[in-house]
């Protein structure tokens, strides 16, 4: 679960019964910052407790979430949640792990408890959940935390919000979650359930066009490791100028992410990143040289995220290579006999 605290780590150091909450040490905050999910020092809450040495050491870490998703326009109507239609909206997350979510709801009369659960599919399993008692929910429009156990999702896919009424709830005894209209959020919709008649469906009703509720999510920012240094190119080391060559790399992502790659051809020219391609898939790319001349390819990558690795070892390439023994010879005796084969080279050029 995330603490929901903001909190200046960087100052102020605070003692309570052995325990501190204040600045660590700069291998400490280097140790934290490693941790997975964690982008820098200020994206977590720290309890320290001091040692009989005189170090400190960490000893428990929360960290903090961020909004990712939201919809926050009230067109002052909502949507009244009954035991025989239940509601969802759709979103979809740009953060790996889903903490929790904000609804802007109230109620009305007595009601008993409220689910509300998070589903990858909507007649699929709950992947969250958390019970709202009917005596917790308030009766004037209010942003309404759902703090339950966090879960990780797929960046880019779609999910649902669901709210599920356990009894209580009738024409008189209502709970309603407020929304927009327009199509406020556009990477999402409403959903509702027909109880009688068993089935999902999306919800637009006449007189509200393309509504969607009220709500917020949060999650955590998850820390992105580049690419491994890619493969050296293989290819011919030797040609001629004008002629294409290919030549192919490789490289995996440590978090799985798609890759992009850039050959540099050491001619002053690239071929501009390519791809996206699955991490350790080999990509081959082609090029010209118009001069003659030694030169040096080399690859980088980098992952969906904009992370570069290294640049990979160099290949070394001649352009162009020419074997020719007859006129080697000649300038070997050239160089022995000068005057005797000065017409010679003239002939030859």
């Amino acid at each position: 679960m995330i603490k929901k605290i903001v909190i200046s780590i960087l100052c102020m150091l605070v003692l309570t019964s052995g325990f501190s909450f204040g600045v660590l040490a700069e291998q400490n905050k280097k140790d934290l910052i490693s941790e997975p999910g964690i982008l820098d020092s200020e994206s977590a809450i720290f309890e320290v407790s001091p040692g009989n040495d005189g170090t400190d050491s960490i000893s428990s870490i929360s960290y903090l979430d961020t909004l990712d998703q939201q919809q926050t326009q009230d067109c002052n109507y909502s949507f009244a949640v009954t035991g025989n239609n239940w509601f969802a909206q759709s979103f979809i997350p740009t953060l790996d792990t889903l903490t929790r979510v904000e609804l802007k709801l109230y109620k009305k009369g007595t009601l008993n408890t409220l689910i509300v659960s998070i589903k990858s599919n909507l007649t699929g399993p709950d992947l969250t959940w958390i019970d709202l008692p009917g005596t917790s929910i308030p009766t004037n429009k209010t942003w309404y935390e759902c703090d339950f156990p966090d879960i990780s999702v797929t960046p880019g896919n779609t999910y649902y919000i669901v709210w599920t009424p356990l009894g209580g709830h009738d024409c008189v005894n209502n709970s309603y979650w407020c929304f927009g209209i327009n199509d406020p959020y556009i990477n999402g919709f409403i959903s509702i359930y027909y109880y009688f008649y068993g089935f999902w469906g999306t919800f637009n009703p006449a007189n509200f066009s393309n509504p969607d509720f009220c709500f917020k999510t949060y999650g955590l920012v998850k820390e992105n490791n580049p690419p491994n240094k890619p493969t050296a190119p293989i290819g011919d080391s030797s040609g001629k100028i004008g002629v294409s060559y290919a030549y192919k790399s490789s490289a995996t992502d440590i978090d799985g992410d798609q890759i992009y790659y850039l050959f540099d051809w050491g001619d002053g020219n690239t071929s501009g990143w390519l791809g996206p391609f699955d991490s350790g898939t080999a990509h081959e790319a082609n090029h010209i040289w118009s001069t003659k001349g030694s030169y040096n390819i080399k690859v980088k990558a980098k992952d969906i995220f904009g992370a570069e690795s290294i640049w990979s070892d160099p290949l070394p390439i001649k352009m162009p290579y020419s074997f020719q023994p007859i006129r080697q010879i000649l300038e070997l005796l050239s160089q022995r006999f000068p005057n005797g084969f000065q017409l010679l080279w003239q002939l030859l050029g």
